[in-house]
């Protein structure tokens, strides 16, 4: 059986299409990247380019996206507004994602 680090690079896109990224509408989006990540993605995409607002409810969910794809994948976020931004600089998630 292959370990996780022998596991093959894929890469999937996870669009949020939505202004806000909050209590509403955290479990979707977590449940769609779980889903993405149980088909096989080692590297999760997290277009956040038109979230405008995220709780700390949002911030979890990308966490629990984290903790899912495990420390041999990744989490990235695609084109943060300035909000997105200052709120994951400020609960020091930067450290936990890679931002582009």
């Amino acid at each position: 059986m292959a370990s996780p680090q022998n596991k093959p690079h894929r890469t999937e896109t996870l669009r949020i299409s939505s202004a806000r990224l909050n209590t509403e509408n955290c479990a979707a989006i977590s449940s769609q990247g779980h889903s993405l990540i149980e088909s096989g993605a080692t590297e999760l995409l997290v277009d956040v380019s038109e979230v405008t607002f995220v709780d700390s409810s949002g911030i979890g969910a990308l966490v629990g996206l984290r903790k899912k794809v495990g420390e041999h994948g990744s989490v990235v976020l695609l084109n943060p507004q300035p909000f997105v931004r200052k709120v994951l600089s400020l609960t020091k998630m930067t450290h936990l994602f890679e931002i582009r």
